[in-house]
């Protein structure tokens, strides 16, 4: 899970790695998605946009959109 310029192309350079995701995990292991919280609180705090799949997993993690504005 990486933060990029929206600019970019979809497979090139990206800012930041902030996480990981391992779809052939079952959904129960904690290492199926693993997220640096703090650096994905600083991205949203200065206005990154997450996917619709990293926005579910943000969702799950209870970081909703009121949180992201503390």
């Amino acid at each position: 899970i990486v933060v990029a310029d929206s600019r970019a192309p979809r497979d090139g350079k990206f800012l930041e790695k902030i996480g990981t995701y391992n779809p052939l995990l079952e959904k129960e292991n904690t290492n199926r998605v693993v997220l640096n919280q703090e650096r994905v609180k600083y991205w949203l705090s200065v206005g990154a946009t997450p996917s619709d799949r990293v926005e579910k997993f943000l969702s799950q993690m209870g970081l909703t959109a009121d949180q992201r504005a503390n």
